[in-house]
């Protein structure tokens, strides 16, 4: 059960990169799925599994870099996109396969 608060009460309604991208997925094809979210009344956008990847996201789940081939602007480039379309962004994150700071 999510808690009430003003910011989800009532339930945003969500657009998830998931359905139509499983596992991989450019910059310009969500900004392409974005056009299409906000269409249809999104009021959130969640980028889901395969913004880190290079291969497999279920191999690499945990490594949370930015694919710098998918995304060579960083996510950044995304999130200003669908924060001008009136929408919010979402980062999809399993954090209890998170790795320790590489850096």
């Amino acid at each position: 059960m999510h808690p009430k608060v003003a910011t989800n009460d009532p339930l945003l309604v969500q657009f998830n990169s998931w359905y139509p991208f499983p596992g991989k997925m450019t910059v310009d094809e969500m900004k392409r799925c974005a056009d299409v979210a906000v269409e249809l009344g999104a009021e959130v956008f969640v980028l889901d599994a395969g913004w880190y990847n290079q291969k497999d996201w279920s191999t690499e789940l945990g490594d949370y870099r930015v694919d710098r081939v998918a995304y060579p602007n960083g996510l950044e480039e995304l999130s200003n996109d669908v924060r001008s379309r009136g929408m919010k962004f979402g980062l999809w994150v399993e954090i209890e396969t998170s790795a320790p700071s590489l850096t």
